[in-house]
């Protein structure tokens, strides 16, 4: 030991660790795992299971508690997910549905991406995604897509946020633009509302055990219950005064002239800012063929689709349901009758005898 040219060389197997030097574990022993999974896969019953692995592994102390959640794992782990299998069924049984996106949501998430885009152009991006969810069908939203795509990728600094955008919005969860359903909610604020109303009037933002939970759940259903009674559900959409208002001062002022009739109760008229005549927008509708986005914005804003008191294409009509050109072509061709009130309001008032009291 004392020469210095002497080296003592110690080894042992990787394998051989002793007991103490073993990190500690919540999991059972590895044969354990391995027999578990084995009768699992027979389809024992967890109670046949126990009683296997007694016999297989006398020796082996097995908590109870580690070995049922052993078999509520094998058991789900090669099982698809509830939400995976109830998609896939979905397809099957109703090949025509769609899984919607809420709009508010989906620019809120764009939103928070932005830092992958330039700041002088995001403005720019946020307008023309607006644009496409103006979109008021399938062919156009997707012609739409095409030029939106040929415009963003021609610039080498947006590559990141439309590799995002394509993946999520386009391939993954496309239908976030009004024509997915026409004439349905384009976002889901209203049963997100009722969110509010539980925590502040029902659990009082607590978290409630299940216990006492389901009598709120009870009083909740025969509350809603009760006021669906004395507030029914409106059949018809409401117009408002101001809408009134603006119907009647566009019925007065549009050149009737310009107003297409296309067939049955469709009829086109043009925007107050139209680039395109009635013709020609209806044709470029037809054909769905633009030569750039710009072209498509333009036409999208000439003129709107419009069946008195039911549609309208314009953006306050595809979220409100209710505009001054359905309203102002029901005025126009007698389908609705303006108040006296707004009559006079619109009229103004008088001026007073005399001249003006000074100040």
């Amino acid at each position: 030991d004392d020469d210095p040219t002497f080296v003592t060389v110690m080894s042992r197997n990787i394998h051989q660790h002793q007991q103490y030097e073993r990190n500690s574990t919540t999991r059972l022993p590895s044969p354990i795992r391995k027999t578990v999974s084995k009768y699992v896969h027979c389809g024992l019953s967890q109670s046949q299971i126990k009683l296997s692995l007694i016999q297989d592994h006398p020796h082996s102390p097995i908590h109870e508690t580690k070995l049922i959640n052993l078999i509520n794992y094998e058991r789900r782990k090669n099982r698809r997910e509830i939400f995976s299998a109830s998609q896939k069924h979905k397809k099957i049984i109703f090949p025509q549905s769609r899984r919607l996106m809420c709009w508010s949501h989906m620019i809120r998430k764009c939103r928070l991406h932005r830092n992958l885009v330039p700041k002088d152009l995001w403005p720019s991006m946020d307008q023309d995604i607006h644009s496409l969810q103006l979109s008021f069908s399938d062919d156009i939203f997707n012609n739409g897509v095409k030029l939106f795509l040929q415009k963003w990728n021609a610039i080498p600094s947006m590559k990141n946020f439309m590799e995002y955008f394509v993946e999520q919005w386009i391939t993954k969860l496309p239908y976030w633009y009004e024509g997915a359903v026409f004439g349905k909610p384009a976002t889901n604020n209203g049963c997100e509302s009722m969110n509010a109303i539980i925590k502040q009037k029902y659990t009082l933002r607590n978290k409630l055990h299940l216990s006492a939970f389901l009598p709120k759940v009870e009083q909740m259903l025969k509350d809603w219950s009760d006021k669906a009674d004395s507030s029914p559900f409106s059949n018809n959409t409401t117009i408002s005064s101001d809408t009134e208002l603006q119907a009647y001062q566009w019925s007065l002022t549009v050149n009737q002239s310009d107003i297409l009739h296309w067939f049955n109760t469709f009829y086109i008229v043009p925007s107050s800012t139209a680039a395109l005549t009635t013709s020609l927008w209806l044709k470029q509708y037809q054909s769905c063929q633009w030569e750039a986005f710009q072209d498509f914005v333009a036409w999208q804003t000439s003129c709107y689709l419009v069946s008195p008191l039911m549609s309208c294409t314009c953006p306050i009509g595809l979220k409100k349901y209710a505009c001054k050109h359905s309203v102002g072509l029901a005025i126009i061709f007698n389908m609705y009758q303006v108040t006296a009130q707004t009559r006079c309001e619109l009229l103004g008032k008088r001026k007073g005898k005399g001249r003006p009291k000074k100040v």
